[in-house]
């Protein structure tokens, strides 16, 4: 982001050494995403702060870093309680994650769909919820909710966002189910006996974490 230290996934990083393919596919997609957003922050901060002030919430950012830091901050704990400190017993699935995804990616569009063909309800009502839970979410629903009334100057950086969304939104599903608090993985089968490529099944099985010699996180099937 700020290329002050080589990127770690990138040809020679430190993370391509240590990571699978798909971990390093992932982290590209998020990662692009996060630069889409910083870059639609630092470009839309005036506007951002006039939308708070017109709101009488206070700003307390001196930069846009600070800003982007604290988003990032709030989804972090926020995938924590939903993730390792989940209580719920029941876990969402991967289609759940999937569609609830495109709905929010398709509201950041603003692009509409057909009422009747799934659940999601009307693009009106599922519309009305977001803006409901934009206003109670923190930092990241005052930057939504100030630029999605995209003025014409923020144009390309909203599409460079959300198109960043919408094409790494598979990065996004989390591999664990977790359920009590417990993590759970999909059972891996391999293709063939002669290749290292795997398909999930839909049998669940608790897994546990260990670290190895240098601090990476191994999982296993208990």
């Amino acid at each position: 982001l700020l290329g002050v230290i080589l990127n770690p996934i990138g040809k020679d990083g430190l993370f391509t050494q240590c990571l699978s393919s798909n971990n390093i596919r992932n982290l590209e997609w998020i990662t692009d995403a996060d630069i889409a957003e910083y870059e639609l922050i630092e470009q839309g901060k005036g506007y951002i702060q006039q939308w708070a002030n017109k709101k009488g919430i206070s700003y307390p950012f001196k930069h846009s870093l600070d800003l982007f830091l604290e988003i990032e901050k709030q989804a972090f704990l926020e995938s924590w309680e939903v993730g390792p400190n989940s209580k719920e017993l029941k876990w969402a699935t991967v289609e759940e994650q999937q569609d609830f995804l495109a709905v929010r990616i398709r509201l950041l569009e603003q692009v509409t769909w057909i009422k009747g063909q799934d659940k999601r309800g009307t693009y009106q009502q599922q519309r009305q919820q977001y803006v409901e839970f934009l206003e109670t979410y923190g930092w990241y629903g005052c930057f939504i909710l100030a630029l999605q009334p995209c003025p014409w100057e923020l144009a390309n950086p909203w599409k460079k966002y959300t198109d960043s969304l919408r094409w790494g939104k598979a990065a996004y599903i989390d591999d664990f189910y977790w359920q009590g608090g417990h993590p759970y993985r999909a059972r891996e089968l391999k293709i063939n006996d002669n290749a290292d490529e795997t398909r999930k099944t839909r049998s669940r099985q608790r897994v546990e974490g260990t670290t190895d010699a240098l601090g990476y996180l191994i999982w296993h099937w208990t």
